[in-house]
């Protein structure tokens, strides 16, 4: 009776249940006679399954069993399309690369630092020499090219426009959470659930090569708070487009489909079609789950944590408030300090590792529903949007390679205004950076 009393209905003897199921029967049957989304045929309704108002369930049930036969679904092109893809791919192999560059260029100053080590312990040379040195001089030598130098660029200007690559997917697929199932090109529930689970799944591939993409920098000595809150806004907002995606409430997307699909021996209504969901796997066969938000905020406190630590913390501005501490407050002051920079170490490792495992993760999920999408061969997979989207790094890496063959120096000075000129200083290490607490 509660049900009921929602339609206006207020005694039960009121309600004519065998017209209901009748108009039900005729609408199923129109569905299927609309094959916009595929063929389909409902079986014959016996006269006879309702006598002595008594419904005979099965019968209904045999009837109706065929309505989502034959379905026909696909995610929309505009959300993961082949040109959509390749540029993740893209994202992520440029952003691995400029990670094993510098991961390079830190362990040759770990072997530098560990060489003279050994080397004041034992007074006396390593074994294998040659070997070692030729090692370390390569990589000294590869850290002062205009390869080094152009890739630190590269690696700042690629984070910046990644940034912005990703929270502009982001608001989109946000927006297209919240408007109607004709602004996601999704036909019926079922493709509405893929290109769900393509705004999850791209969101996650979006968001750890920023964080990958944040660690190198700040190995690379180039992590401003500009850079910080990009990664922020970024990771924040694939968090929301994921969290958003997950769990669609039927209700809303009921409100979703209208105006959609409609039949009028539905009653103006959407075809029954429209609600069918196969029972097939997704194009993904794993999808990041909704809850990873927690994961990018958590990683995200880390860097922060960080960087903060580095700024308020550094030998000159820590001397300059505290002139007043004794020596053995100095002294715990330095404990704290070593505990803390081995703690934010540690958690900067985990969080790299972590972030490395998922973008590997990524690249073997997402080869199947672009291969599918490659060997298709149709030149609606290949609109405007995925051949702009395939080249929307192009302007990255063109300037990458300018400046490794010219030169950053003769590269950035074609580039600025000639009041101003470009001059490379002979130890890059020196300055006010070298004052900061090194976590690295």
């Amino acid at each position: 009776m509660i049900a009921l009393s929602s339609f206006g209905i207020r005694n039960g003897t009121d309600f004519d249940g065998k017209a209901v199921l009748n108009l039900t029967y005729e609408c199923a049957a129109a569905s299927c006679r609309d094959t916009s989304m595929g063929e389909c045929s409902t079986g014959q309704l016996d006269p006879g399954y309702f006598e002595s108002e008594t419904i005979q369930w099965i019968k209904v049930y045999e009837a109706l069993e065929p309505l989502c036969d034959g379905l026909e679904s696909d995610i929309n092109i505009d959300i993961a399309g082949p040109g959509v893809l390749i540029t993740y791919i893209t994202q992520t192999a440029m952003v691995v690369f400029a990670w094993l560059f510098f991961l390079l260029l830190k362990v040759n100053k770990f072997i530098n630092t560990s060489t003279s080590i050994f080397t004041h312990l034992f007074r006396k040379r390593n074994p294998g020499p040659n070997l070692l040195t030729h090692r370390v001089s390569g990589l000294e030598r590869l850290e002062r090219t205009n390869l080094a130098h152009a890739t630190s660029t590269f690696l700042a200007e690629l984070h910046e426009a990644q940034c912005f690559f990703v929270v502009a997917i982001e608001i989109a697929l946000i927006n297209a959470s919240s408007r109607s199932a004709i602004f996601t090109g999704a036909d019926n529930w079922q493709s509405l659930l893929w290109n769900r689970d393509s705004v999850q799944f791209l969101a996650g591939m979006g968001a750890w090569p920023i964080i990958l993409g944040q660690i190198s920098l700040r190995r690379a000595e180039l992590d401003s708070m500009y850079y910080l809150l990009l990664s922020t806004l970024a990771l924040v907002l694939a968090g929301v487009a994921a969290d958003t995606s997950a769990n669609p409430d039927p209700d809303r997307i009921y409100k979703m489909f209208q105006g959609q699909n409609t039949l009028e021996e539905c009653g103006g209504h959407p075809s029954l079609r429209t609600f069918c969901v196969e029972e097939r796997e997704s194009i993904y066969w794993y999808v990041f789950p909704a809850g990873s938000i927690y994961a990018f905020l958590g990683l995200l406190a880390i860097l922060w944590w960080t960087k903060i630590w580095s700024l308020c913390n550094s030998p000159a501005s820590f001397l300059k408030k505290h002139k007043s501490l004794s020596k053995g407050q100095l002294e715990a002051w330095e404990w704290l300090k070593w505990i803390v920079i081995k703690a934010s170490l540690l958690g900067i490792h985990i969080a790299e590792a972590g972030a490395l495992a998922c973008i590997c993760f990524g690249l073997a999920v997402i080869r199947a529903p672009l291969l599918n999408l490659l060997l298709r061969g149709e030149t609606g997979t290949w609109s405007v949007g995925q051949l702009v989207a395939v080249l929307i790094w192009a302007p990255v890496i063109s300037k990458y390679a300018h400046l490794a063959i010219l030169g950053v120096e003769k590269g950035f000075r074609l580039r600025l205004s000639k009041a101003f000129e470009i001059v490379k200083r002979s130890d890059t290490r020196s300055g006010s950076d070298s004052e900061a607490i090194s976590l690295n």
